[in-house]
């Protein structure tokens, strides 16, 4: 009996440990700014292929919301197109 009292008072204290990590997890989700951080939401990135005349390269562009935060030339990735070559894409802003 005395064992079974020992087993019990530990099972409620594991219990009562994984609830209160749950509430705290949901109140941290609910009231703050998320597990995940919902403050870096506006972060991104992306690849993109800038032309010089007949020379592509592709860059990874880095934008923060609209704002436009760095350009990095990604290496080996240059091409160098055929005479009469037209890139066809309309140019608008990076982010």
């Amino acid at each position: 009996m005395f064992l079974f009292m020992i087993i019990m008072k530990k099972a409620v204290l594991v219990i009562l440990f994984v609830l209160g990590f749950f509430a705290a997890a949901v109140l941290a989700w609910e009231f703050g700014d998320g597990i995940t951080g919902r403050v870096i939401l506006d972060d991104y990135s992306y690849t993109r292929a800038i032309c010089e005349g007949l020379v592509c390269s592709d860059y990874v562009v880095s934008c923060d919301g609209d704002e436009f935060v760095g350009m990095v030339i990604v290496e080996g990735s240059e091409i160098w197109h055929d005479e009469g070559w037209v890139d066809f894409r309309v140019e608008g802003s990076l982010c």
